[in-house]
């Protein structure tokens, strides 16, 4: 499985989301950020190098324009979805990233933002709740307009 080290502009729109989303203070982002590109670093280097010899990746938080209160909210909170599981992917890789606290939270937020997308669409009549219920971000409205990774 193929690995990279996201940039600081995807990290710090994760964090900014859980900002935002009141998951985390703002005095704490800077900590999460860290712990966020940690597990990233740890999947990337894993099967390469050992413990002692991995380079972390020191990023300074900046806070990004989320977009979310915006007109085009939905699309905002899609990117975010998209960002978190961008992330995911990056550190699957590492064993046992289910159970850092790292995911259980981007899990959780990722979760809510995609319950909150959701019932925009039923709203907004691109589905009914039943025909939205089981579907995955990848398969809904926009998903494929979004990035994989910040620019």
């Amino acid at each position: 499985m193929s690995c990279f080290v996201i940039n600081n502009k995807t990290a710090s729109s994760i964090v900014t989301a859980l900002i935002e989303l009141n998951y985390i203070h703002n005095t704490e982002a800077q900590c999460f950020l860290n712990m966020v590109m940690d597990l990233n670093d740890r999947a990337y280097y894993s099967g390469y190098k050992n413990e002692d010899e991995i380079i972390f990746t020191k990023y300074n938080f900046i806070k990004q324009n989320t977009n979310v209160s915006q007109h085009d909210e939905h699309l905002a909170i899609m990117q975010m979805i998209v960002n978190i599981a961008c992330y995911f992917y990056q550190v699957c890789g590492f064993d046992g990233y289910q159970e850092t606290l790292v995911y259980k939270t981007l899990k959780i937020a990722q979760d809510e933002m995609l319950n909150h997308f959701k019932e925009w669409l039923i709203e907004n009549h691109y589905y009914t709740r039943e025909e939205v219920k089981n579907k995955m971000y990848y398969e809904l409205p926009f998903s494929s307009k979004m990035q994989w990774e910040l620019s």
